[in-house]
């Protein structure tokens, strides 16, 4: 194993750390700037793989739907929906895990890594401010990259980050996105599914956690238990 490239929420940080149970960004939106929610959730859902694989931000996707539905949103409630499209994304990154940042700490004395993720401009504004981010060679975003997981493309923009190829390299998510069936179809030497967060924050249900970890070649329950898959 040569290299290292790790998915990014829900694996090496987790918004719901920070994120109150009742605190749903798009119910946020949709009420800063007086829309119908329901609505603009199926918005957000048909805009999935643009906002994932193009230059266009959340907040500019949201202009969208507002001019699109004849709503005025005021500078002031622009700059409150930009914040809801990824505060808790920001605070996430901003504040990981000490056992995450240590475990990541060690693995970069050893192996390159990179960030491989499916995100739009706002999920990750605060990536370069985040203790993890030193630790990086690079990170290859969704957004950013126009591709994203599962599909090959995504990973082999992610493995150029380190010069090496799939198969010189180990992949670790926790699953989300089909990732870890990606990963496997794009020829990583390991695949590995952590489920550290998904344990604890009880968004992914035992049942799909063991789905996701019979498309990986090894589990770990924490990230600090990486290390020792390579001893």
């Amino acid at each position: 194993m040569n290299g290292i490239v790790f998915d990014l929420f829900h694996t090496l940080v987790d918004p719901e750390d920070f994120r109150p149970r009742d605190a749903w960004r798009l119910r946020l939106v949709a009420e800063a700037m007086d829309a119908d929610g329901r609505d603009l959730i199926m918005f957000w859902k048909d805009t999935y793989i643009e906002r994932t694989t193009s230059p266009v931000s959340g907040t500019d996707l949201i202009l969208r739907y507002a001019a699109d539905n004849e709503i005025t949103v005021s500078d002031a409630q622009l700059a409150e929906i930009t914040a809801h499209l990824g505060d808790y994304q920001d605070v996430a990154l901003e504040q990981p895990r000490g056992d995450v940042v240590e475990a990541v700490a060690s693995l970069a004395t050893r192996f390159p890594l990179a960030v491989l993720s499916n995100c739009y401009l706002e999920e990750v504004a605060a990536w370069s401010r985040s203790p993890l981010a030193p630790h990086f060679a690079g990170a290859a975003f969704s957004f950013a990259i126009g591709s994203r997981k599962p599909y090959r493309p995504a990973y082999l923009a992610a493995t150029a980050l380190l010069d090496l190829e799939p198969s010189d390299c180990v992949f670790v998510g926790n699953g989300g996105s089909d990732e870890l069936r990606g990963a496997k179809e794009a020829s990583f030497a390991l695949v590995v599914h952590q489920n550290q967060f998904d344990r604890d924050n009880g968004l992914v249900s035992e049942r799909q956690q063991e789905r996701r970890a019979s498309q990986a070649d090894s589990q770990i329950t924490s990230l600090a238990a990486l290390g020792a898959l390579f001893d």
